[in-house]
């Protein structure tokens, strides 16, 4: 059950982000793309913050959210 309800979960997850994404654009704002190189830096930036909420989170979510975004 439990993978169903997150399979589940995952897919409306995905389908409000699709549909506010399209409102943003249709809003005027801007969304955009990183290529592979720009989201490597972005991830880079971002580690410092990650290690700021280790100890609220665990080191365990962190690297696991890691895994799960393809060990970035």
């Amino acid at each position: 059950i439990l993978e169903e309800v997150t399979s589940l979960r995952n897919k409306e997850s995905y389908r409000v982000d699709q549909e506010n994404k399209q409102r943003i654009v249709q809003s005027g704002g801007i969304v955009r793309t990183l290529n592979v190189e720009e989201r490597t830096a972005w991830v880079d930036r971002l580690k410092p913050v990650w290690k700021i909420f280790e100890n609220d989170i665990g080191a365990e979510i962190i690297q696991a959210a890691q895994e799960a975004n393809h060990g970035n």
